[in-house]
């Protein structure tokens, strides 16, 4: 609990200084809707798309947690897991257009646990998936060597990584990073679905607060010497705000603007990877030729396969006292033996 403050707060603030209530933008009876200083704090709808994507968490992790039960379901386990994650993306932000007395600090612990366990509940079946993948890689690397099996590759990972799943012992079970996983992923869970059962579900939710300046002195607002008073409907200074002209205009910069300047670098860093990879398969191939036929140590030009006389040559070069081939590219650089 808060110290007292050092002043005493008067039984009565006196009268509040009123908002203009020709204004049409004046909520301050409207129980759908909180608007002030040209912002909203609270939007009676996003109420029930908060409930929404509330018990979108709640069913979301229960089923991810029966799906882990029987084989037959166990692929569905990753999906309802994406569910859960974007459903408590939304749920965040949807709440913060359903302000109006805030939260208790035992609530605000509550969602420390959700999304805390969300956060290292993913981290850890990252963790367990690499340690997986690592392993099998491994494992199938030596049965190709030993038995030379050319069966499909991703075929033979998938069933190595459930072999070793299926051979582990309790102990490994139980401290792993998937076992981690289910415990962080359970407290962040079993946090909302408490939240879910212990709120007010009749749908009766209004905007039935509005917010005054503290009567002390601030950068913001001196309101020592004053009466309560309203935070405006409008904040004075509100042209000098990038959006101010044209929300529309704004809402296409931050969308299309961003979207095209992307696509726009990313036709150009594809052309110049192909042009740079066209040239590399094209001294490749040079290289291969000229090899073939006998050409390696030969310093004279090489005929391209893919047309045309190239400049570069081939040449012998000793390193660590074996003759190590060395093609000087088109381009004149020197282009190492990594093509064999």
């Amino acid at each position: 609990m808060a110290e007292s403050a050092s002043t005493e707060i008067p039984q009565t603030m006196g009268p509040v200084r009123m908002l203009p209530v020709a204004d049409p933008q004046n909520t301050l009876f409207d129980p759908n809707l909180t608007y002030h200083w040209d912002k909203y704090s609270c939007v009676r709808d996003m109420y029930f798309a908060h409930v929404f994507f509330c018990y979108a968490i709640g069913l979301s992790g229960l089923a991810c947690f029966i799906t882990r039960i029987h084989p037959r379901v166990k692929w569905m386990h990753k999906w309802f897991g994406q569910i859960y994650i974007l459903s408590m993306i939304w749920a965040t932000a949807t709440s913060l257009l359903i302000h109006n007395t805030g939260l208790p600090a035992a609530v605000l612990i509550s969602f420390l646990w959700v999304l805390s366990g969300l956060t290292v509940g993913w981290v850890a079946i990252k963790f367990h998936m690499s340690h997986i993948q690592t392993e099998a890689l491994k494992a199938v690397q030596e049965d190709i060597k030993i038995s030379g099996l050319t069966q499909d590759l991703e075929l033979m990972v998938e069933e190595k990584k459930g072999q070793i799943v299926r051979e582990r012992t309790w102990v490994q079970r139980f401290f792993s990073w998937k076992t981690f996983h289910a415990c962080v992923m359970f407290v962040s869970w079993i946090n909302i679905v408490g939240r879910i059962f212990n709120s007010n579900q009749s749908g009766d939710f209004t905007c039935h607060t509005y917010p005054v300046y503290k009567p002390i002195d601030t950068p913001e607002f001196m309101g020592s010497n004053t009466t309560l008073t309203f935070v405006p409907i409008h904040d004075p200074k509100y042209s000098r705000l990038p959006w101010a002209n044209s929300l529309t205009q704004w809402g296409l910069m931050l969308s299309l603007g961003p979207l095209f300047g992307t696509a726009a670098i990313g036709l150009v860093y594809s052309c110049v990877v192909s042009k740079r990879s066209a040239h590399a398969r094209h001294d490749r191939e040079m290289y291969q030729q000229a090899r073939d036929d006998g050409e390696v140590g030969n310093n004279r030009p090489v005929v391209s396969p893919i047309g045309g006389v190239a400049t570069g040559r081939v040449s012998a070069v000793p390193n660590s006292g074996n003759a190590e081939t060395l093609f000087t590219s088109r381009s004149g650089a020197p282009v190492e033996k990594i093509f064999t």
